[in-house]
């Protein structure tokens, strides 16, 4: 789940373009979720991660998210596992645990 509307931003001509982000699930079992996001804006120009927020429907007490060779997070709080990822990049995948 991605939070907040479509962002809009002005530059130095005044053209106005919308920015889309779109989060997909490529794959999910019992212990692992593979997610892929993406973003309309050009990775060349910009390449800041994106807070993402998946529910946990497994109920896991630890995770671990990566994406690519980063590993992003290992904490899940009520259910929820809250994680920093870059659009356009390499899969995201959150590996859990129950105990």
């Amino acid at each position: 789940m991605i939070y907040g509307s479509p962002i809009t931003y002005t530059n130095k001509n005044t053209i106005k373009k919308e920015i889309t982000h779109k989060l997909k699930i490529i794959s999910s079992n019992q212990d692992k979720i593979k997610l892929k996001i993406t973003s309309s804006l050009d990775p060349k120009l910009y390449d800041q991660p994106l807070t993402i927020k998946t529910v946990d429907p497994e109920n896991w007490q630890k995770c671990t998210v990566s994406q690519g060779s980063r590993i992003l997070s290992n904490d899940v709080k009520n259910g929820i596992v809250q994680y920093d990822a870059i659009p356009n990049g390499s899969e995201i995948i959150i590996t859990g645990k129950k105990s």
